[in-house]
């Protein structure tokens, strides 16, 4: 038997109430483990300049992986271009920023790899001392 998943998903909230609604439900969801949060592009775009960021918002609130929709229809293709421009150059920070990270955790405990590297390079000496 396969465990069951679910995902939810959003309106970019118009309002301050409506982002306060959102911002509750979205911890009161991420409690329950959902695959994924995606956020709506509106009908016909509507809401385009508010999914990304809600999309931002609410990855930063809730660590769940948040995807943003895309509508094709009655949007000019140079304007697709563009949202999926800025959506790939925001995938790309995060991925930087994630490796960086990384790296940089790696890096403060390089020391304990070194340190092993010289017992091993001198383990003779080290069991006469033990």
């Amino acid at each position: 038997m396969t465990a069951q998943s679910f995902s939810c998903e959003f309106f970019p909230p118009r309002s301050p109430e409506a982002h306060a609604k959102l911002a509750t439900a979205c911890e009161r969801l991420a409690a329950l483990a959902p695959k994924f949060f995606s956020v709506t592009f509106g009908a016909g775009g509507s809401t385009r300049d508010l999914t990304l960021d809600t999309v931002l918002k609410i990855r930063a609130a809730t660590n769940i992986e948040t995807a943003p929709h895309l509508s094709c229809i009655s949007t000019p293709l140079a304007e697709l271009r563009e949202v999926l421009q800025h959506y790939i150059d925001h995938r790309h920070e995060v991925i930087t920023r994630r490796t960086q990270f990384d790296l940089d955790k790696a890096l403060e405990r390089e020391h304990i790899l070194e340190g092993l590297k010289i017992a091993v390079d001198h383990i003779d000496e080290v069991s006469k001392i033990i």
